[in-house]
């Protein structure tokens, strides 16, 4: 009875360990895609933007 209770135990933890693989593993697809989409998917020299100070945004 043991051992089955080990293994029921096992297959969950398997189980979720696999779930968040695989949200993990999309999540990270998704961002090569959006990466390869902007043409930084590759190292090159680039002109950081600089961001607009809050305070002087257009109302």
């Amino acid at each position: 009875m043991q051992e089955f209770i080990a293994t029921v135990e096992g297959e969950a933890a398997r189980s979720e360990m696999r779930r968040m693989f695989h949200q993990t593993l999309s999540a990270w697809a998704m961002d090569v895609l959006e990466l390869k989409r902007r043409e930084l998917d590759r190292p090159g020299v680039r002109i950081a933007e600089q961001p607009a100070a809050p305070w002087k945004q257009a109302a």
